[in-house]
């Protein structure tokens, strides 16, 4: 899991419940599954939200309340991992492989956009960075 990501629901649910109370909530449930807080992996971190932080909330919040801000934290939580999501070889050569078909087009502008940006993004793979950036331009 990405560093940090624990702390998403602390975060966002600080103010209805003490954060180190949150905090112990997620290390008991990642011990008891074999985990550190640090550890976990979004799946994981999801149901602990879902059970263990929600059945908590509505200890001191009406249920409807608890089960809004879960949502919430989980939607937030999904966007995270979505964008923090390393995009690797097949990802690119996926794009690649779809912009083939417009090779036809070459003359068009959008067709040389595209093919600048997944050239650029195979520079900086094979730099070593980050290249997650460059293909949401691709296909947007």
């Amino acid at each position: 899991m990405t560093a940090g990501l624990h702390q998403l629901p602390v975060k966002m649910l600080g103010d209805l419940i003490s954060p180190r109370a949150l905090e112990r909530i997620l290390q008991d449930a990642a011990t008891s599954r074999g985990t550190t807080p640090g550890g976990m992996d979004s799946q994981t971190l999801e149901d602990i939200l879902k059970r263990e932080v929600f059945k908590r909330l509505q200890l001191s919040v009406p249920a409807p309340l608890a089960k809004r801000r879960v949502s919430e934290v989980l939607a937030e939580l999904s966007r995270t991992t979505q964008e923090r999501a390393p995009l690797n070889d097949a990802a690119l050569d996926e794009l690649e492989e779809h912009a083939r078909r417009f090779a036809l087009y070459f003359d068009w502008p959008e067709t040389q956009r595209l093919r600048g940006l997944l050239g650029v993004a195979r520079q900086e793979q094979e730099a070593g960075r980050d290249i997650a950036p460059w293909c949401r331009r691709a296909v947007t």
